[in-house]
């Protein structure tokens, strides 16, 4: 009879134990306990850094603010803004929630540990660091685990390693090339020139007797010169540089304001091309295929038969037009 009495006493106690077990498994002693939702960077203010370091075993890039803008400081080139963004809306955005781990050993085995990590990243305002983040491994996709400079606690957070690379090639403007096309009139390339009308269409200045220019392969080239990226910046002095001492083609871009804008493009030895425009002091690499089909373009290729007026057809297309034709046909 006692034993039965004991049954209760004895299940409570092991519910007891079982819910203690839970607890101390969820967070244990040591753990930051800040609520989820709370931002991992909470205590920057990441609309006043001027100056982001990214580290990897790979390499290192500095990218410096000057003046509103963001340049890759060993290049001394515009950073792509949109991709600066984009990072620090992602900078921006991570939450803090439960930590997974918070030891030494965690940290080398994550991957953000001072002396082994994927990406360390020091944001600095005045020269001053105010965040030092180290990325680590990845525990599903678009997230990795992360940990601040000198807290133990190391969380899963909405990021992906991609976003911080560490090159200084990575971070260069690529559009640093592209052009409005409201705001070129002229296009010559090796001489053969479009005009840009005002009402849009890109057209050759003397069509040859009978042709025309074709709108389609006219856009198409003007769209392909106008919105030209870059490659690589290979510098102010490039070993390649004297490719252009006599360069294989020419681009003259004319404008409604301001003077014109040549490019002197050369070919590379491994399908590339160097560029370099009258308007940078930078040498730019540019894939081959971005340039290719441009200077392959001909005449004949921008041109088809000349089109009988729209009036005119529509004439040859009504009834009263084959009335009048057969009476015509009639009379004589």
């Amino acid at each position: 009879m006692k034993t039965f009495k004991l049954i209760p006493i004895l299940s409570g106690l092991l519910l007891l134990q079982i819910a203690l077990a839970v607890a101390l498994y969820v967070a244990p002693r040591g753990y930051d306990t800040a609520p989820a939702g709370q931002p991992l960077l909470a205590g920057v203010d990441l609309d006043a850094v001027d100056a982001l370091s990214i580290e990897s075993r790979d390499g290192k890039t500095r990218l410096v603010k000057r003046d509103g803008r963001w340049w890759v400081e060993a290049l001394d080139f515009p950073a792509d803004a949109d991709q600066l963004e984009k990072l620090f809306d992602a900078l921006r955005n991570m939450q803090k929630g439960w930590p997974v781990a918070t030891t030494d050993e965690a940290a080398e085995r994550f991957k953000v540990a001072e002396s082994d990590f994927e990406r360390r990243l020091t944001l600095e305002k005045d020269g001053e660091p105010v965040a030092v983040l180290y990325v680590g491994s990845s525990p599903g996709v678009r997230r990795a685990h992360v940990r601040l400079d000198d807290e133990a606690p190391i969380y899963a957070v909405e990021f992906s390693v991609y976003q911080a690379r560490s090159g200084d090639q990575d971070w260069i403007d690529e559009n640093i090339l592209k052009r409005a096309a409201d705001a070129v009139t002229r296009i010559e390339v090796d001489g053969l020139a479009l005009i840009h009308d005002d009402d849009g269409a890109w057209r050759l200045p003397d069509p040859d007797p009978g042709k025309e220019t074709d709108p389609d392969q006219a856009r198409l080239l003007a769209d392909k010169i106008l919105n030209l990226q870059v490659e690589r910046v290979l510098g102010r002095e490039p070993a390649e540089r004297d490719k252009l001492n006599e360069p294989a083609h020419r681009i003259r871009l004319s404008f409604k304001d301001g003077g014109p804008v040549e490019y002197a493009v050369s070919p590379l030895e491994d399908k590339a091309w160097i560029l370099k425009s009258s308007d940078n002091d930078h040498y730019f690499r540019v894939a081959q295929w971005a340039l290719r089909s441009v200077f392959e373009t001909d005449r004949a290729k921008l041109q088809r038969a000349a089109q009988p007026p729209a009036e005119e057809e529509e004439k040859a297309d009504t009834p009263a037009a084959d009335a009048e034709a057969a009476e015509e046909t009639k009379d004589g």
